[in-house]
């Protein structure tokens, strides 16, 4: 190794603490020989006399074994990689959302993390929240609904642990870029691809299906945004606003409403709403459609729409990455599959 200044060398209980990572999480394997204490020394930045140091420590530690003449190995009696306790605070139970849940558990167990999940409601949410603490997590993935969760509360019992806000951010009073860690799905410009792709079809009457009566302050912003970002607003003649709670209480003033607009078009929040729609306006079926989600409703044969897919494999795999990313967002993908003629009724 050439000469170096001996203040940058790495000291024997640095190189020991990076290989320890190195065997715990099966960088280095049970029975891999590690290499000569040369190509370590030149590798790693440090003397000799550091590497003989370090190996002795990890021999202390039952991690290597040396064989005279071959060099020094993982032991191999070394355990695999240490599984990693992860908790996951949602609001969403399994029957809620389609291949939401799958992509988590197989990402966690390829990754030998186990996912302690807890499902909250408004009613329960700190009491659950508290007993998942109490199983000391490393970490703690949250993707829960904001109307039922308040944030300052939700920081003050999760404080010390690190936290990853997933798939969406429901606070509006509180920016999502304070947050350092998030993986957040593009539900504004979703929206907005979904909005224009109908408004360049020709389309001049458009439903816009939301969940709620009174739109919740995230939901009304995204909404804004996307017609904004078309060149429109909620009061706009092309726009008629229905919501599924009206669907479900007064299905027969909903039907009356969609009949008397006439829409040649619909974009909805989810792929359900859709599905909902066309048991009370059965003329749903000959118009565009886009829903979210990709479910299978929106799969159905002779009855498919378009809609956005969200990649929650994706999702997950980025989640559970031990590493800080702070805000990253990620686009859905558009799939069009629609089987009826997209050219608008002339208006």
């Amino acid at each position: 190794m050439s000469q170096q200044d001996n203040s940058i060398l790495i000291p024997s209980h640095e190189l020991a603490e990076k290989l320890t990572r190195k065997i715990r999480d099966g960088v280095l394997k049970p029975g891999e020989r590690i290499g000569s204490l040369r190509d370590l020394a030149d590798n790693c930045g440090c003397t000799l006399a550091a590497v003989r140091n370090a190996f002795k420590i990890l021999a202390e530690e039952n991690l290597v074994i040396s064989r005279h003449g071959s060099g020094t190995f993982v032991n191999p009696a070394v355990n695999g990689p240490q599984l990693r306790k992860i908790g996951f605070i949602t609001s969403y139970g399994q029957q809620d959302i389609e291949n939401y849940f799958e992509p988590l558990f197989s990402v966690a167990s390829a990754n030998r993390i186990v996912p302690m999940i807890t499902l909250i409601q408004p009613e329960n949410w700190k009491p659950r929240i508290k007993d998942l603490l109490a199983a000391e997590p490393e970490s703690l993935l949250i993707d829960v609904e904001g109307r039922m969760v308040d944030l300052s509360e939700l920081k003050k019992l999760c404080r010390g642990i690190p936290v990853c806000f997933c798939h969406r951010w429901e606070w509006t009073h509180e920016s999502l870029d304070n947050r350092k860690n998030a993986i957040i799905f593009n539900y504004h410009d979703a929206y907005a691809e979904g909005l224009r792709r109908l408004l360049d079809h020709g389309h001049r009457r458009i439903a816009i299906a939301v969940s709620h009566r009174q739109l919740q302050p995230f939901k009304q912003q995204e909404i804004e945004y996307a017609l904004k970002n078309n060149s429109l607003s909620l009061d706009s003649p092309e726009i008629l606003l229905i919501n599924r709670e009206n669907m479900d209480d007064s299905p027969e003033k909903v039907a009356a409403a969609l009949k008397a607009y006439a829409p040649t078009a619909v974009l909805a929040i989810s792929d359900y709403i859709i599905y909902r729609l066309s048991d009370i306006y059965p003329d749903i079926e000959q118009i565009e459609r886009i829903g979210l989600f990709n479910t299978h409703y929106s799969r159905m044969k002779n009855h498919e729409f378009s809609s956005f897919n969200l990649d929650f494999e994706k999702l997950w795999t980025m989640a559970l990455a031990p590493e800080q990313r702070g805000v990253q967002y990620l686009n859905p993908e558009f799939i069009e599959r629609q089987n009826v003629n997209k050219q608008a009724i002339a208006v």
